[in-house]
Formats: structure tokens, C-alpha cells, sequence
């Protein structure tokens, strides 16, 4: 016994319905996740053997060719750690696990990032205001990416976004306790050193750091923007090439033109260091970006 069309319940369209939808909507253009990770893997290698290529040839100490600052490999290796701390702040955005999870995550993730950026900097007689200085770059650089990505997500998904950074009374209690710990751990060590609040933005680079961080910041969340709203990859490609240039041509002339001589990096070094952590920044969101795009067609 067949059931009547008029009274069939349907889980979706009706398969006439669905084949007149099929033949007049035309789906967003999309990578495959496999060539994407690929293309990751291929960028990535690229960047570090090209960089170990160029150390390589600078055989005599101080040597170095044009257009190559004097310790590449140290500035590839800083910039891969500050688009970490991007990606981890961009997960931490998106995820839709607990606030108290991404949270602790989120902590011990950073922290493993600023010891081994601390770890790879010159121990001068300034090394715990550069580690201090540092480290509030560092905070600094996620909660500016959290904060914007998030924004972006309500703007876009408000149901879905809204679901995964939903908090209550008992979040901002732990938070403002976090927080008041830290700082009052901070004030003491920085007393017992012969610091006050008041020097902190007269600290050697402090400014300079902090820049770098918002520029950082910039640059992790113009990339993702970039990845995000275009709807084709060809669109997407355009888009980010030209974000990541400007900025890697833009942001040294700017704190040149800030700082003077007091930058601390010649054009060069910085150059080399916004460049290198957005095509880090590139490689792991483009197949994040595809994935998600592959589990968007199959629901």
C-alpha cells in the first residue's frame, strides 16, 4: 500500500522540490580539506626551509644577504609563536566547550608560549622587564583577538555564537579573582625589585611591545576576516594576499615613524617578523576555514 502524496511527512524537501532548489542554487566555490592541509603543510615547510636555506648561506658571522635580517631564524621562530598565540585565541573564540575549560586551556597554552619566547630572547640585565613587558603583550594580543573574533561570530551566527560564550555570576566572580591574584602578584614581585606602576610605561621597549602585540592582533583577525566572509576561495586568496602584504609593508613604516630610533628592529627584522606569523597565521586557517566549509555542504 503506497501513502498518498498529500499525506507523506517529508524529513526534508520533497525530492521535486529538492532537484528545482539544485538545479537554481548555485553552492559557494570550495576546497577540498585533504588539498588544504596539504597546501598548510607545503607553506609551512616552505617558510622554514627557505629560512634555514638563507641562514645557511650567510657563511662568515655577520654576513648576511640583502633583504635578510642577521638571525632570521630566531625572528621565523618568534613569529611562529605569536601566531600560536593568535590560533589559540581564535579557537578559543569558536570552540564550544565550557568557559571554564577554554579558560584553563587558554592560560597553560599562553604561558607555554610567553616561556619559550622569554626562553629564545638575549639574557640582559632588563630580562624581567622584558619577560613583565612581554607578557602583557601577550594578554594583551589575546584578548584583543577573542574579543573581536567573538563579536564577529554574534554578528554573524548570533544563536551558535551566543550558545558557546554564554557566562554567568559565577564566571566574572572567577574571573575578577584570577585576575586580582595576578596582579597582586605581579605588584609584589615588582616591589621587592624596586618597581612601581608608574614606571611600567617608561620600561626599556614596553611601548614597542605593545604595539607589536595590537599589530599582531591585527594582523591574526584581518586574516581570519579574510578566510571568513568571502564566499569563493578565489575571493579568499585575493583578500588575505593583500591584507598580509599591506600590513607587512605598512607596520614597520608606522613604527618607524612613531619610535625613531628607539624601535629597537630595523625595517627589515620587522618585516620578516609580521610576514613569516601571517603566512603561519594563513597556513593553519585555511584548513580550519575548508574543513569547516566541507561539514557546512554535507549537513
Amino acid at each position: 500500500m503506497t501513502t498518498p502524496p498529500t499525506l507523506r511527512i517529508y524529513r526534508g524537501l520533497p525530492p521535486e522540490v529538492v532537484d528545482g532548489a539544485v538545479e537554481t542554487h548555485t553552492h559557494p566555490q570550495s576546497a577540498h580539506p585533504l588539498l588544504a592541509v596539504l597546501f598548510s603543510g607545503a607553506l609551512h615547510l616552505l617558510v622554514l626551509g627557505g629560512v634555514s636555506f638563507l641562514t645557511a648561506m650567510s657563511t662568515s658571522p655577520g654576513e648576511t644577504l640583502p633583504g635578510v635580517p642577521q638571525h632570521p631564524l630566531h625572528l621565523v621562530f618568534v613569529a611562529f609563536i605569536l601566531a600560536q598565540c593568535g590560533l589559540g585565541a581564535i579557537l578559543f573564540a569558536r570552540s564550544s566547550w565550557s568557559l571554564y575549560a577554554k579558560a584553563l586551556l587558554t592560560i597553560i597554552a599562553l604561558s607555554a608560549f610567553w616561556l619559550l619566547l622569554i626562553g629564545t630572547l638575549q639574557q640582559t640585565r632588563d630580562s624581567l622587564l622584558t619577560a613583565q613587558a612581554w607578557a602583557a603583550g601577550i594578554g594583551l594580543y589575546a584578548i584583543l583577538v577573542i574579543t573581536i573574533v567573538s563579536l564577529l561570530e554574534l554578528a554573524l551566527h548570533y544563536e551558535p555564537a551566543a550558545a558557546r560564550s554564554r557566562f554567568g555570576l559565577l564566571h566574572i566572580i572567577a574571573a575578577t579573582t584570577a585576575i586580582a591574584i595576578a596582579l597582586g602578584v605581579a605588584r609584589n614581585l615588582s616591589s621587592r625589585q624596586g618597581f612601581v606602576l608608574a614606571d611600567v610605561l617608561h620600561w626599556t621597549f614596553f611601548q614597542q611591545v605593545q604595539l607589536a602585540s595590537c599589530t599582531s592582533a591585527a594582523l591574526a583577525v584581518a586574516i581570519y576576516i579574510s578566510l571568513r566572509l568571502p564566499s569563493t576561495w578565489s575571493a579568499r586568496a585575493i583578500t588575505s594576499g593583500l591584507i598580509l602584504l599591506g600590513i607587512t609593508i605598512a607596520a614597520p613604516l608606522a613604527f618607524q615613524s612613531i619610535f625613531g630610533n628607539d624601535t629597537g628592529a630595523t625595517l627589515t627584522e620587522m618585516r620578516w617578523l609580521f610576514g613569516t606569523q601571517g603566512l603561519f597565521l594563513l597556513g593553519t586557517l585555511l584548513p580550519l576555514q575548508a574543513l569547516r566549509d566541507a561539514t557546512d555542504e554535507s549537513q
